[in-house]
């Protein structure tokens, strides 16, 4: 049996029915080649300092800042903290890039070798490690992405 290539159709066209037995409009091409047409269009915001608290500081030599943004109702975090020695909020964020429910994620950090703790972002904007993370260790926040949409 021979299989004809689908070509992109006008929009709103049905392009095939019989090899499925239903239509299909050009929505399901657009998931390959243009994607703004289905999440619209957005523009990230710019990278935002994330404003410290409670003794967390950047790591420095040369390790990625505290900063967040957001894609959409995406918001991104990305940071390599020294932390203080005890659990507490590292940061808030502002109304707009908050998850509409607590959320916690995996985090790494290194102190003499590499271990895993909970950080939560919650509905109020704090970024909290509620695990005590020694003195001075590296904490990583690359891993945090979440949907503000409820």
């Amino acid at each position: 049996m021979a299989y004809t290539p689908i070509a992109l159709p006008v929009t709103r066209t049905i392009i095939a029915t019989a090899p499925w037995g239903i239509p299909i409009t050009n929505a399901v091409n657009q998931l390959g080649t243009d994607v703004t047409a289905l999440q619209g269009t957005t523009t990230p915001t710019a990278w935002t300092a994330l404003t410290l608290q409670n003794g967390w500081t950047n790591y420095g030599s040369g390790t990625q800042v505290g900063q967040y943004r957001k894609i959409g109702d995406m918001v991104y975090i990305r940071a390599a903290l020294k932390a203080p020695g005890t659990a507490t909020t590292i940061g808030n964020l502002p109304a707009g890039f908050r998850p509409a429910f607590q959320l916690e994620f995996p985090c790494s950090y290194y102190s003499g070798s590499r271990l895993i703790c909970g950080v939560t972002v919650n509905g109020a904007g704090d970024v909290v490690a509620p695990d005590v993370v020694p003195v001075n260790a590296l904490l990583s926040l690359s891993v945090i992405a979440f949907s503000i949409t409820p």
